[in-house]
């Protein structure tokens, strides 16, 4: 995916709920993001949000998520749903990956900074 350089793939790790990336292109079968952690993140669940916060456009609608232990391996999670998705994790996690799995029928994609649960 190709970033708009206004909205910077950056925004992702800024922990800012207001702020987000944006592609110059829609989502097709393929396309993923990647957030890997330093150190292994524990919680109980992880929230990954698409889209323009508090706005329902540029979501993912044809995609999951998915998470891994060791930053290798990966463990599917929920399906996209009104462009958001979760994982529930037993232990640590090391990396969280969106699949695209279509388009999401919008000129372009929007992600949000993950929220990462207690």
């Amino acid at each position: 995916m190709v970033e708009n350089l206004k909205f910077p793939i950056a925004n992702l790790q800024d922990y800012n709920e207001e702020s987000y990336m944006r592609t110059d292109v829609a989502c097709k079968d393929g396309d993923w993001i990647l957030y890997t952690f330093t150190t292994p993140v524990t919680s109980s669940k992880i929230d990954v949000l698409s889209g323009i916060p508090h706005h329902p456009r540029f979501i993912i609608n044809n995609g999951y998520v998915e998470f891994s232990y060791n930053g290798t391996d990966f463990i599917k999670g929920d399906n996209f749903d009104y462009g958001n998705a979760s994982i529930y994790p037993k232990q640590p996690v090391k990396a969280v990956r969106i699949q695209i799995t279509g388009t999401n029928n919008e000129p372009l994609m929007a992600g949000q900074d993950l929220k990462i649960n207690p």
